[in-house]
């Protein structure tokens, strides 16, 4: 009984990772609309940087369908149409900014259905990743520009997110037994390998204490 419980609480841990994994959007979105013109969905601040205000100006154009943005993995570019025939059911799609490496210059994000993230580089939109939203739990934004993402199931899974300037994502990811174990022995794992409860606890404990420091992100319907 404790083996099958074992393995049922690994392939959950696999399928939590799968749900949040990267993924490049489809880039046969619909065509731009060439009359299209650049709405203010996100405000520039005279306070802040010049480069900040470029991108906030960048990401305007992208969101009005004035310009493409370019996936960082393989080039391909795509236009909001794509993000907006990916509701997943939902009516509509809601945006955000957030500084996700701490350079002062914040990454846009759109949901829909699913987490877009992209940056500004060079002048452009940069599609980084698209991470799912079916993790049944809270996904949330950090002080310190992590991710920090909850699956509570047959067991509480959890998935703690960082980027680089380029994009590149760092993950750590760790696993309890559920809140009522109902006298079943459940393992705990850290990245993937089992680890005794002092030792989850020890490893662990960074983590839960960074990701109690949330910011509350401005979302916006689109």
């Amino acid at each position: 009984m404790f083996f099958m419980k074992k393995i049922a609480l690994l392939l959950l841990t696999i399928i939590f990772l799968t749900a949040c994994d990267t993924k490049s959007p489809d880039t046969n979105s619909n065509a731009k609309n060439s009359n299209a013109l650049t709405k203010e969905f996100l405000k520039t601040d005279s306070s802040k940087e010049q480069e900040y205000n470029a991108a906030i100006k960048t990401y305007n154009e992208f969101l009005s369908g004035e310009a493409d943005a370019i996936n960082k993995d393989n080039n391909d570019t795509f236009d909001i149409n794509t993000v907006l025939d990916d509701k997943s059911g939902l009516d509509h799609i809601n945006y955000a900014i957030f500084d996700l490496t701490g350079d002062g210059i914040p990454e846009l994000l759109t949901f829909s259905g699913q987490y877009y993230i992209y940056s500004y580089q060079n002048g452009s939109v940069v599609f980084w990743l698209a991470a799912g939203n079916n993790l049944h739990g809270p996904v949330d934004f950090l002080e310190n520009g992590a991710i920090f993402c909850t699956l509570n199931t047959t067991g509480i899974f959890y998935r703690y997110m960082t980027f680089d300037s380029d994009g590149n994502l760092s993950e750590i990811n760790f696993a309890s037994p559920p809140a009522s174990d109902n006298g079943v022995e459940y393992p705990y794992y850290f990245n993937n390998k089992e680890v005794s409860e002092n030792e989850w606890a020890d490893l662990t404990k960074e983590y839960f204490s960074l990701a109690k420091k949330i910011v509350s992100i401005a979302w916006q319907p689109y």
